[in-house]
Parts: C-alpha cells; sequence; structure tokens
C-alpha cells in the first residue's frame, strides 16, 4: 500500500536509534518524494541504523542531514556523530566533516604498524600519481 500522507508512517525501531521521528518521517517523503509505505523498519545496516526506502538501504544520519541540509550529501561529506555513538542521530549530535578529517578523527589513538603505514602510503600514491611505492626503492626506505 503506498501513501501520501506523512503523518501516518509510523515507525518500527528494531535497535533502539536516538531520533526526532517527525523529522526522520519528513526526510524520508522529502527524499522518496512520492507516497512511501505506512510501516517503516529501522535496522542495523553495517555499523548504522538504516530505513529502507524503495529499493535503496540508507542510514537514518546521513538521510536526516541531508534533509536538514536540503540537498545531497557529496561522497566525500562524512556526518559525524559528536557523542561517539552511531545510534544517537539527534540533530545536536551530527556535523558533517570531510573525509579527511573525519578519518583523522575514527583513527586517533589508534596506534599503527609499520605496514600499515606502507599500505596507507602506497593507497595514496596509486590515488595521486598512478604508480606504486614499490616502483620506487627510495620510497620504501624505513626510518627508525
Amino acid at each position: 500500500m503506498i501513501i501520501n500522507s506523512t503523518s501516518a508512517t509510523q515507525f518500527i525501531n528494531e535497535v533502539m536509534a536516538d531520533f526526532i521521528t517527525s523529522d526522520l518521517r519528513d526526510a524520508i517523503h522529502w527524499y522518496a518524494q512520492r507516497g512511501v509505505a505506512p510501516t517503516k523498519r529501522v535496522f542495523m545496516y553495517g555499523r548504522y541504523p538504516a530505513v529502507s526506502i524503495y529499493d535503496k538501504k540508507i542510514h537514518i544520519h546521513r538521510l536526516l542531514m541531508m534533509y536538514y541540509e536540503e540537498r545531497d550529501l557529496e561522497r566525500s561529506e562524512y556526518v559525524h556523530h559528536i557523542d561517539g555513538n552511531p545510534l544517537n542521530a539527534l540533530p545536536d549530535n551530527l556535523e558533517i566533516q570531510s573525509a579527511p578529517k573525519h578519518q583523522s578523527q575514527a583513527n586517533k589513538g589508534i596506534p599503527h604498524t609499520n605496514e600499515h603505514r606502507r599500505n596507507a602510503a602506497n593507497a595514496m600514491c596509486l590515488a595521486r600519481y598512478g604508480h606504486s611505492i614499490y616502483e620506487n626503492k627510495e620510497l620504501l626506505n624505513e626510518t627508525p
């Protein structure tokens, strides 16, 4: 059954995620731009709560931020949970961050091995210059 009224959508919150029900309801209708099923299930998709909108599964924190900003987010834009709780999708807990800043915060305090650093450097070199650091033996010298 497809409906057009935003007030009729109910949620089955299987993961006990925190969000403003009316905001998520409005965000789903804004994103779908047409009627949706009267009941929506909030479920874990990877590490984050999500909903299905037709054939797409979308994380609720990203959907809500797109709705609040009234635009699609770029792939390079991450929605960061300020308190670190992925179940907390309340507006004051979400902020948009660039990919480098988000990765920096996500990796803060995590010790990395030399092998991890080499793999990261190789990935960066491939992305920027189109070749592996392993093609240039001078780039492989480790500092103590």
